[in-house]
């Protein structure tokens, strides 16, 4: 069921997608913020997917599941768009390409130290290893914390998701900005603006539901 559901969310925003983006005269540059950030994002909004349905399973709580519901619908949607620019632009969904590499020069936001560190993977170790640590600069959950999420019931479950995915909603508003310094790009911008409303006011509730929980994030 829960497959169905974001199958039919990917394929109703990659018409829509597909119908308002412009077939364009060249194809970008796998290294372009546009493709970079398209790619990135498709992985990030796939995993607070994944954390969506995981809760919806283990708490009987009106407020989260509602909150969670909202996400798949709308990090569904957006992950349909990514696609579809990326198809009309005849550019492939998977790259050798690391993670967050469009990132590493000329914007505002992130570098050393910041939530969201792209020189993250720059450290010795396998292309796994650096992968890894790439995705936890992202604010992606790790193995152990999926895990943790899926065995985990009611009360104790709704926190872990919150605390998840408020470090996945930070670095998401990171990414976006981090794009919006360096694209002109209408359709995509346009995208990266909805992810940072959008999750800034989710971090707002999160905030809150944590709270009622006696627990921070």
């Amino acid at each position: 069921m829960a497959t169905t559901v974001l199958t039919l969310l990917l394929a109703a925003a990659l018409v829509v997608v597909l119908v308002q983006v412009a077939w364009p005269g060249a194809r970008p540059a796998d290294t372009s913020p546009e493709v970079g950030f398209s790619r990135d994002m498709i992985v990030h909004h796939e995993q607070a997917v994944t954390m969506s349905f995981l809760v919806r399973e283990a708490t009987d709580d009106p407020d989260v599941d509602v909150l969670a519901l909202d996400m798949i619908k709308s990090q569904a949607e957006q992950q349909g768009m990514f696609l579809a620019w990326l198809r009309a632009n005849d550019v492939p969904s998977t790259t050798s390409v690391p993670l967050m590499a469009w990132m590493e020069e000329g914007g505002q936001h992130a570098g050393a130290g910041h939530v969201l560190d792209p020189s993250a993977g720059d450290d010795a170790g396998s292309p796994a290893q650096k992968r890894a640590r790439l995705l936890q600069a992202m604010g992606m959950a790790d193995d152990d914390e999926l895990a943790e999420l899926s065995r985990l019931r009611g009360e104790e479950a709704e926190v872990l998701f919150l605390q998840l995915m408020t470090r996945h909603h930070e670095a998401a508003i990171v990414m976006a900005e981090e794009f919006a310094d360096r694209s002109d790009d209408p359709a995509l911008r346009e995208v990266a603006d909805a992810v940072v409303s959008g999750q800034n006011r989710e971090l707002g509730i999160m905030a809150n539901l944590l709270q009622e929980r006696g627990a921070s994030a």
